[in-house]
């Protein structure tokens, strides 16, 4: 990973990384980890992921989120011209498995600590604003969104709506 840092230009605890300098969240991941630390991810406005192996020293930025089809479609309503990382959900029982959650517009997955991602289900959150995954279940995302209540059972993202869950996001078993 170390090519993937010398390709930025974000040194000395600082993402200065083009336009990417107004970090909106960060995480430090429980099960991804090198040289016994945790890895550091921060999201910003506009939406992109950077991520620190080194404790926050030095920053390389992930896959580009703006590339999803769904990223045209992204807007903060206060300032409708940009989007923003709001929230990052590393998967604290799978390694590499991060949920991100972009306000507003899209609640997003990568398989591969970031490097590739994966767009926002047909009927999935648009506006989440926090995420968690729950400990003692494996299975189990909640997001606390803007535009409903959502929660996975098997991995399947499901909205709370009227008592009945409809199945609306990542396929099962992955």
């Amino acid at each position: 990973m170390a090519d993937r840092v010398e390709q930025t230009a974000c040194r000395s605890g600082k993402i200065e990384y083009r336009e990417h300098s107004k970090v909106q969240s960060v995480t430090v991941t429980r099960s991804e980890r090198v040289n016994d630390r945790g890895v550091v991810y921060a999201g910003t406005e506009p939406s992109a992921i950077f991520r620190s192996e080194d404790g926050g020293e030095t920053w390389y930025e992930c896959g580009d989120l703006t590339a999803l089809p769904s990223a045209s479609e992204w807007s903060f309503p206060p300032r409708p011209q940009t989007h923003h990382v709001r929230w990052i959900e590393p998967d604290p029982h799978v390694p590499g498995r991060l949920f991100v959650a972009v306000e507003a517009g899209a609640l997003i997955r990568s398989l591969d600590s970031g490097t590739t991602w994966q767009d926002r289900a047909a009927d999935g959150p648009r506006d989440s604003h926090q995420l968690s995954i729950q400990l003692s279940a494996p299975a189990r995302l909640y997001s606390a969104a803007g535009d409903g209540y959502f929660e996975s059972h098997a991995r399947v993202l499901f909205k709370a709506r009227d008592m009945l869950l409809a199945a609306s996001g990542f396929a099962a078993g992955s």
